[in-house]
């Protein structure tokens, strides 16, 4: 019997994001360390100074649609992904 596997809402939204921001990593390390970079359906949206900022900035540029905040600088760590899941999703995802 073949095990049915569930797909984690965003996943795919995320890996892209992830994806542009690692072809992006140099440019943006050099240009903006310290900053953050906010990602929506794999474009570079915006540079923020903080975190706050980037949520923000990721609201006003992405709307309803998720988006990620990478932060840039040595080890750049993804800071998650933004926007919670609608009821709907979820269950058009069948996780509920």
């Amino acid at each position: 019997m073949a095990t049915k596997t569930r797909k984690i809402p965003g996943l795919d939204e995320l890996i892209r994001n992830q994806e542009e921001f690692t072809k992006q990593r140099a440019i943006l390390k050099r240009k903006h360390c310290g900053k953050f970079a906010i990602f929506c359906q794999g474009e570079l949206k915006g540079i923020a100074d903080s975190k706050e900022d980037a949520y923000r900035t990721g609201y006003s540029e992405c709307g309803d649609q998720k988006f990620t905040l990478h932060e840039i600088g040595e080890k750049p760590q993804s800071t998650g992904s933004a926007r919670a899941y609608t009821l709907e999703e979820l269950q058009a995802d069948g996780l509920v």
